[in-house]
């Protein structure tokens, strides 16, 4: 059964591929978050902390990753402007199977209206004697 430090890593290898448009282990198409177009004039990628395994170190990215929770990212749009964000959903962990879901969010300036969900992508890891690779090719959604 893999351990929060390697479902760390494994949310790491993801987050990575998704910010740097790089394939995942056992890939060779690189990972494009559907709603990425929303993050590009962006300086700052927020990433919300919460379901995360631990806290993050992530290195030679084009932007600085901002881990803070939900409530910080609301706060930071309320009557500024629209705030994109990602988050990754509950990791599902099965034998030597993890799942990960990760969505591309947006905290409205208003705060009358609500979070909305844009994109996310699901991938499952498997661990092979290589080491963890992604089972099937990645899975893309719309929320």
């Amino acid at each position: 059964m893999p351990t929060t430090d390697i479902v760390l890593d494994l949310q790491v290898l993801l987050l990575r591929a998704v910010l740097l448009a790089q394939p995942l282990p056992g890939q060779n198409e690189p990972v494009q978050l559907p709603d990425w177009p929303f993050f590009q004039p962006e300086p700052v990628i927020y990433l919300a902390q919460e379901n995360l395994a631990g806290p993050l170190s992530l290195t030679d990215l084009q932007k600085p990753v901002s881990t803070v929770s939900v409530d910080e990212i609301k706060a930071l749009a309320h009557g500024q402007d629209n705030v994109p964000f990602l988050k990754f959903l509950e990791p599902d962990v099965n034998g030597d199977e993890v799942g990960l879901t990760l969505v591309a969010m947006i905290a409205p300036k208003d705060v009358n209206n609500r979070v909305l969900g844009l994109g996310g992508v699901h991938v499952v890891f498997a661990k092979t004697a290589a080491g963890w690779e992604v089972k099937d090719s990645p899975v893309y959604s719309a929320f």
